[in-house]
């Protein structure tokens, strides 16, 4: 049975998960996001690689969005 809390396409070499990274770097909705889609793009379902990356761009383009409008950037 799968584990779902820790999948493995979350998994890095080392063992450690996209979750702890994130937690490491103390990153935001949209970088997590945008990190987490990356990091799958071609491990979780290898057909929908593409669609992984355009949502991590989606996220992307949110963040940017939110910086914009909080007139920070």
């Amino acid at each position: 049975m799968a584990d779902v809390i820790h999948p493995a396409y979350y998994n890095s070499k080392s063992g450690r998960d996209v979750i702890e990274v994130a937690m490491d770097f103390g990153l935001n909705v949209f970088q997590f996001n945008t990190l987490k889609y990356l990091v799958r793009a071609g491990r979780k379902d290898p057909s929908k690689t593409l669609e992984d990356i355009s949502k991590a761009e989606e996220y992307l383009e949110r963040w940017k969005d939110y910086v914009k409008k909080e007139g920070r950037g």
